[in-house]
């Protein structure tokens, strides 16, 4: 499983790039976890395969964090309703 999240962001230039550890994503698909997210500006633009991610987004100043086995990525949004 890999898919371009934000596809109008150029690779090579992403802020951070997370692999190792686990990474739990939201979806119905029944492929393989992913090992790797790469964040730019706050947004994810990639997840997938590592190596995909490294040849796409990781440019020379970008840091590639890796989680340890007993880590987990999650990925929070904010809250799309109001209380107001």
């Amino acid at each position: 499983m890999s898919q371009e999240i934000s596809p109008e962001t150029r690779s090579g230039d992403a802020d951070i790039i997370f692999s190792g550890g686990s990474i739990v994503t939201v979806t119905d698909e029944k492929s393989a976890a992913p090992e790797a997210v790469a964040v730019k500006d706050g947004r994810i633009v990639f997840v997938g395969n590592l190596s995909q991610a490294q040849a796409k987004w990781q440019g020379a100043d970008t840091p590639l964090h890796d989680l340890l086995p007993d880590q987990a990525l999650l990925m929070a949004c904010p809250p799309m309703w109001s209380s107001t």
